[in-house]
């Protein structure tokens, strides 16, 4: 009987460590793969980072491209700067009204009015 009862206490006691080991494993388990996805989501929003960025650099490469022409650089030396080539004229065209109606409206208009059909061409 002695034998039989320290069988039991030992079967019983190595069911025990059984279940806690298997129960530690499954624990770990669960742990890892958690961390996995964590770690999956990570990944994947700086790889959109990583992608916007991207877009980005291109983006400032052809503005820089852009900025750096030639074609540009003379453009903004004539808009901004006022400058010519050698031999050009420069012409000022000004508005002038096409009837004798619009001219003397023109005349008449208080300074409101003149600024808006300075700007955008009609009283309305």
């Amino acid at each position: 009987m002695i034998k039989t009862a320290s069988r039991k206490r030992r079967a019983a006691l190595i069911l025990v460590l059984f279940c806690l080991g298997i129960f530690g494993v499954g624990t770990r388990l669960v742990i890892e793969t958690m961390r996995k996805r964590s770690i999956e989501h990570q990944i994947g929003s700086l790889q959109t980072e990583a992608d916007r960025l991207e877009a980005k650099r291109r983006e400032i490469l052809e503005m820089s491209e852009r900025v750096t022409s030639q074609s540009f650089l003379e453009r903004e030396a004539r808009l901004r700067l006022g400058l010519q080539r050698p031999g050009e004229k420069t012409v000022i065209v000004e508005k002038v009204p096409t009837t004798r109606e619009e001219g003397e409206e023109a005349r008449r208009a208080n300074n409101f009015f003149k600024w808006w059909l300075y700007f955008f061409g009609t009283k309305e």
